[in-house]
């Protein structure tokens, strides 16, 4: 009787979640009605929107208000990314004209909130990149036409060529690019009709090698842990898809969602609950098992979403056509933790990648904010390294270990809190 009685209320608690998502999504006020397509936030009230004919907007009290900032160009901005409250960096496409003028990727950067804004041609014409991100004020990254990606150690005065391999996969256009770790990153894209292409980076964006993983552009990635990964791809023709890897991207798996429309974009608002904006569609589409079942709902006066972002499990912003601004209204809980689950346990994940040289990723989850210590020990137990020692916030973290001054061998690696512990094993091979 128990188990029938948890059944009926788990099939309650699951009927109740759909027929509110229809309104989890609430169109708030835009300053604007020029199409927007991309969205940055810092968190649940600082954030920029962009799009066509110069188009970039700001909040700073989680969307309540938005300011129009003069980008100094009118051009369609491609992607915006903010590294934090003052820095940020945005492209916009210049169109041919003819032979003699030039044309590209237009690359503005703020340090001042987007206050100002400068513009500088891309130095060479005829280039154009439709993505940018930054690790911090000097590291970047952009991708474009024909798998171009180049790189910064300037904060964008000037980029080099990365070096990308020469499979047949490696010549599509990129749509995305982004980093988990400061090892770790990937670009997405491919061409209609034609492959879905994953690029992947290990070394911090100096190498990538491109994998074709679907029959139709890829456009977005969500890293649930070092090695697992799910993305979102699809197009006019065939619709939404999904891919999986369980190795950290060495292999995919591609499933059709047998749903209409063109996922843009995937954001994870908790570990299982995600939502994909579907473009010309007019529909969201949601999963609250990590990818495993997906349901659609209708936009706000049907108009077509083109990103999405959660900056917190709280709160979430989406754009798309005529200026059209969305904000996350639902409960903050998911289904799975309002029946008393939690969005994280204490774990250590395994590094990434290992074996390594000279340096790996440490990835850690935490249950609610605690002091934590990470220490790294060789095999006769000596400490050889303290990585952190502060407190840090409920959620998924992120730490490098360079192991350059170290001599090869197996280390040690572990995870306090208070009394718990967790240690796993690790090999510097150089």
């Amino acid at each position: 009787m128990r188990a029938k009685t948890f059944s009926v209320s788990i099939l309650v608690l699951v009927t109740v979640f759909h027929a509110a998502a229809q309104n989890r999504w609430q169109e708030i006020f835009s300053p604007t009605t020029k199409d927007l397509r991309k969205v940055s936030f810092l968190d649940g009230r600082r954030g920029w929107v962009c799009g066509n004919r110069g188009a970039i907007l700001k909040t700073t009290d989680g969307g309540n208000v938005w300011t129009v900032q003069d980008a100094g160009i009118d051009k369609d901005i491609q992607d915006i990314f903010f590294l934090n409250e003052r820095l940020g960096w945005s492209l916009a496409f210049e169109p041919f004209v003819d032979t003699l003028t030039w044309y590209g990727t237009k690359i503005l950067r703020t340090t001042n909130g987007g206050s100002t804004w400068a513009n500088r041609q891309y130095a060479v014409s005829g280039e154009f990149f439709s993505s940018i991100h930054f690790l911090d004020s000097l590291r970047g990254w952009m991708g474009g036409e024909f798998g171009h990606i180049v790189r910064t150690s300037d904060g964008g005065a000037t980029w080099f060529p990365a070096e990308v391999d020469s499979s047949n996969f490696a010549h599509w256009g990129i749509i995305n690019i982004k980093f988990f770790t400061p090892q770790i990153g990937f670009a997405m894209g491919g061409r209609l009709d034609v492959v879905g292409v994953v690029w992947r980076t290990t070394n911090a964006g100096v190498r990538w090698k491109a994998y074709g993983v679907a029959p139709e552009p890829v456009h977005d990635l969500h890293m649930i842990d070092s090695l697992n990964m799910v993305g979102v791809a699809g197009d006019v023709d065939y619709g939404a898809s999904l891919i999986r890897t369980t190795n950290a991207g060495e292999e995919w798996v591609h499933t059709y969602l047998n749903i209409f429309g063109e996922p843009r974009a995937l954001s994870f608002r908790t570990p299982a609950e995600a939502w994909s904006p579907l473009g010309f569609a007019a529909f969201l589409m949601y999963t609250t098992d990590t990818g495993a079942t997906w349901t659609t709902v209708e936009t706000p006066r049907r108009k077509p979403i083109y990103d999405l972002v959660f900056s917190d499990s709280s709160t979430g912003f989406a754009v798309g056509d005529s200026g059209i601004i969305l904000k996350y209204s639902g409960p903050t809980l998911s289904i799975s933790e309002n029946l008393g689950g939690s969005s994280y346990s204490f774990s250590l994940h395994q590094n990434y990648p290992n074996p390594f040289n000279p340096s790996t990723t440490i990835m850690f989850d935490l249950p609610e904010e605690r002091v934590v210590t990470i220490e790294v020990f060789n095999v006769l137990g000596q400490k050889v390294r303290t990585l952190l020692h502060q407190s840090r916030n409920a959620g998924r973290h992120f730490i490098n270990f360079d192991g350059v001054e170290l001599p090869s061998g197996v280390y040690l690696y572990r995870l306090r809190d208070g009394n718990r512990s967790l240690s796993k094993r690790m090999l510097l091979a150089k």
